[in-house]
């Protein structure tokens, strides 16, 4: 998805969707633990 940066007009999204792996990215997103975040922070 980062290699989809260098080409003007394409973003990291695009290229998740067209490669099948949007769905997984979404829930990868979803399961991201924000208070274990926190607790390494402090």
């Amino acid at each position: 998805m980062g290699a989809a940066d260098v080409v003007p007009g394409v973003s990291g999204g695009t290229m998740a969707l067209i490669l099948g792996i949007y769905q997984r990215l979404l829930e990868a997103v979803r399961a991201f633990d924000v208070q274990l975040l926190r607790l390494l922070a402090s």
